[in-house]
């Protein structure tokens, strides 16, 4: 009966240790799968390196996945990759800014080309003095005085002038774009039964000087517009007679935005 009992015992031992086994198995494992979790989330190598051998010795030796060099790329972690963008970000970053910057450059370069055109023919003709060109942010305006162009009260454009519009139509059908011509006056009421108002002055002179820059059949009219301001938009007060001579003007704006 002893003997049964005490074999029955040492049964019961040996079935109560063996759990030990696999548990030290599972246990092995997850502290293997941690350790690769963490040193793929780090970035220094030379720690994950040291770090899989220490762990590879204390389970004697083999091969397993502590052996191999980190799966992730190193990278030094005082690099700013904002301050030293890389090739491919550099060329992705002059593809987004040329397209920007190239059209606005050439249109630059075309203005200047067309305010050089019309100072050449102002300066050949001797009125580089009476018209101003002046190129601006958003365009080309030009400013003729109407003692140029116009007869005292009158929105009749001298005959020996026509050939300087045509000549000026012609230079513009070389740069299609939007143009307004506009008629300014001073601020002495008119008094003459052909023109109710400084309005119908204004007005009438823009057109005329559009009639004829529109002889040419290379502009495109839905381009071209005309409008009277009167005496509502002065250049300078109309505080003195050399003002108000520089208050009757026409002006032609021509825009750099293309309109479709």
């Amino acid at each position: 009966m002893s003997r049964k009992k005490k074999h029955h015992d040492e049964h019961e031992e040996h079935m109560d240790e063996s759990w030990l086994i696999p548990y030290a198995d599972l246990l092995t494992l997850l502290l293997a799968l941690f350790i690769v979790l963490f040193a793929q989330s780090t970035m220094d190598a030379k720690k994950f390196e040291a770090m899989g051998k220490a762990f590879n010795e204390a389970f004697h030796g083999g091969t397993g996945v502590l052996d191999h060099s980190a799966p992730v790329e190193t990278i030094d972690p005082k690099s700013d990759s904002k301050k030293n963008p890389s090739s491919d970000e550099q060329e992705q970053n002059e593809q987004v800014q040329t397209p920007n910057e190239q059209p606005n450059q050439t249109e630059q370069e075309n203005f200047k080309e067309l305010k050089k055109k019309i100072d050449k023919y102002l300066q050949e003709n001797g009125l580089q003095d009476e018209i101003i060109t002046d190129l601006l942010p958003d365009g080309l305006r030009i400013v003729i005085p109407d003692v140029t162009f116009f007869k005292s009260g009158s929105a009749d454009i001298h005959e020996e002038k026509k050939a300087m519009i045509r000549q000026m139509a012609t230079v513009l059908s070389l740069f299609p774009r939007q143009v307004v011509v506009s008629g300014h006056t001073d601020d002495r009421p008119i008094h003459s039964s052909a023109y109710d108002s400084n309005w119908d002055l204004s007005a009438k002179r823009a057109v005329n000087f559009l009639k004829i820059l529109l002889d040419n059949q290379k502009l495109d009219p839905s381009l071209f517009s005309a409008v009277g301001y009167g005496e509502f938009r002065p250049a300078v007060p109309n505080n003195s007679e050399e003002n108000r001579s520089a208050n009757r003007r026409v002006e032609i704006f021509i825009y750099k935005e293309k309109k479709q």
